[in-house]
Parts: C-alpha cells; structure tokens; sequence
C-alpha cells in the first residue's frame, strides 16, 4: 500500500481534499495529513512517503520551500504543488518550482488532483494500480 502525504493549512480545503482521496485511492494508498510545509518535510524526513502533495502558499514553510528541502535531502519520489493562483499567476509559479514534479492548479477539482496522484503513483514500482 501507498502512502500519500498531504499538506495543506486550510482545515476545510486539507480535510475535504483527504477525503476524496481517501475514497479514491481505497485499498490503494493511506493519506495522512500535515499543516504546513515544515510538518511535511519532518514527516518525510522520518517516515516513509510514496507521493507528497502540498499547497504552495502556506504558513510556517510554503509548499515550494519545503520541496526544495526535501529535494535537498534526497528524496526522490513524486512532490505534486497545487495551487488557486489564477491562470497568468499559475504558469509563472509552474516555471518557479522546478523541484515539483508537477503543479497543479487546484481549479481543476478534487477528482483531477485525485486522477493525478494515481498516475503518479502507477510510476512507482510497487503493486500496479
């Protein structure tokens, strides 16, 4: 089984978000849940994650700060950046996070981020999806 690690400040948009992986990926992945961008790096620095996805604008480290981070210590598998930066902003921040393996606008719906974190994840080489 995987394990998804979400991060998102927002209680509403983190817990909703949860939820809806949760549902999708059932029997699949377990989704655990952080509140910032700091949180989510010490998790990853000391558990062991399939797939990060993060909100870009956080307090306390901001979803892009701490891909970088755990890029610098070495971790290697999927970081997914989703952000509600409207479509001009959007594809500046794309350019700015090279760290991400992809940025995703969170405009696009739970159903797309969840579609997205599976394909992600058939990339691993655990059992297939």
């Amino acid at each position: 089984m995987y394990t998804v690690l979400l991060a998102n400040d927002d209680i509403t948009s983190r817990e909703s978000t949860r939820e809806y992986l949760e549902m999708e990926l059932e029997g699949i992945a377990r989704v655990i849940t952080v509140c910032n961008g700091k949180e989510a790096l010490e998790y990853v620095m000391t558990k062991e994650i399939d797939l990060v996805l993060t909100d870009w604008q956080m307090p306390v480290m901001d979803g892009k700060e701490a891909a970088e981070h755990m890029r610098n210590i070495g971790y290697e598998n999927p970081i997914l950046i989703y952000t509600s930066a409207q479509e001009d902003l959007f594809e500046q921040l794309k350019k700015k996070a090279p760290e991400a393996d992809e940025v995703i606008s969170s405009f696009v719906g739970s159903q797309e981020i969840a579609r997205t974190v599976c394909l992600y994840l058939k990339k691993l080489d655990k059992s297939s999806i």
